[in-house]
């Protein structure tokens, strides 16, 4: 699925996105960050899960069975949303330490001045899985690509239109915002992969 995902964004997204994958994050490793200028910055958690292996689930959490080799296991999993939140929290702190990242006035004063969200991919479960099993209110299709959407945007016609309007649609607060200087680009690159000078 990770593989899969990252396909398309190389693919599929112009040159003015930056993607990170498994960037280190306060000791935790998202899957991937994705950010533009005058797109925003979105968290994405992707799982394999079959509908088959999913045996309960909540907003918090999934009990997922595991057959590796001819032994059976039932562990207990962060909802992709869920973690993602976690991820995008800690993101949020470090952002809002950077005054050059905030608005300095009015209503807004303190708060972002772009738009951050968090979604999820599960590349082994279509949306009529997760509608028979009942997963569609932990896992609702604004915040979610199902197994069918991820298999369409492999298709030549797909356009990047498409692509970045259906992952806006994952923003929880979506505003009108100005475009990202290269100053604010570099200051969250930096804080995303911070590289070392010498």
């Amino acid at each position: 699925g990770e593989r899969k995902l990252y396909n398309i964004l190389r693919n599929k997204l112009s040159d003015n996105f930056y993607v990170w994958y498994e960037p280190r994050i306060d000791g935790r490793y998202p899957d991937f960050i994705i950010l533009s200028p005058d797109f925003g910055l979105l968290v994405i958690e992707v799982k394999g899960w079959y509908a088959k292996n999913i045996l309960t689930a909540s907003c918090d959490t999934f009990k997922i069975q595991n057959n590796r080799n001819d032994l059976e296991t039932t562990e207990k999993q962060k909802s992709p949303l869920r973690q993602g939140k976690d991820y995008l929290d800690k993101l949020l702190n470090l952002f809002k330490e950077n005054r050059i990242l905030t608005n300095q006035c009015g209503k807004y004063q303190g708060n972002l001045c772009f738009p951050i969200g968090v979604g999820a991919v599960v590349s082994n479960l279509t949306y009529e899985q997760a509608r028979r099993k009942i997963l569609t209110d932990v896992l609702p299709t604004q915040s979610v690509i199902y197994r069918d959407e991820l298999l369409a945007w492999e298709e030549d016609d797909i356009q990047e239109k498409t692509i970045i309007q259906r992952f806006q649609k994952m923003f929880g607060i979506d505003f009108v915002f100005s475009p990202l200087t290269p100053d604010q680009i570099s200051t969250i690159r930096g804080i995303i992969y911070p590289e070392v000078l010498s």
